[in-house]
C-alpha cells in the first residue's frame, strides 16, 4: 500500500505589539485540502495510474487555522 503524493501549503503571519512583549500569531494548514489516496500498486511502475491502481482508502483531512497569542512577563 502506497500513498500518493500531494501538495501541501500552509501559512502563519505573527505581530509582535507592546514593546515585543506580546505576540500574536495566525496559521491556517493544510491550505489546499487535497484528499488523501492510498493505493495497492498493480503494474510495475512507482507512480499512481487511475487506470490500473486499485484504491486502498481515500479521505479528506481538512484545514485547520489556529490562533495562538504569547505574552512575556520578564522584560
Amino acid at each position: 500500500v502506497y500513498e500518493n503524493a500531494r501538495d501541501v501549503i500552509d501559512l502563519q503571519v505573527s505581530k509582535k505589539l507592546l514593546n515585543n512583549r506580546l505576540e500574536l500569531k495566525l496559521a491556517y494548514g493544510d491550505i489546499l485540502n487535497q484528499k488523501v489516496t492510498f493505493y495497492e500498486n498493480i503494474d510495475s511502475k512507482r507512480t499512481y495510474n487511475k487506470k490500473t491502481d486499485r484504491i486502498f482508502s481515500q479521505f479528506t483531512p481538512g484545514s485547520n487555522i489556529t490562533f495562538g497569542l504569547t505574552y512575556d512577563f520578564l522584560p
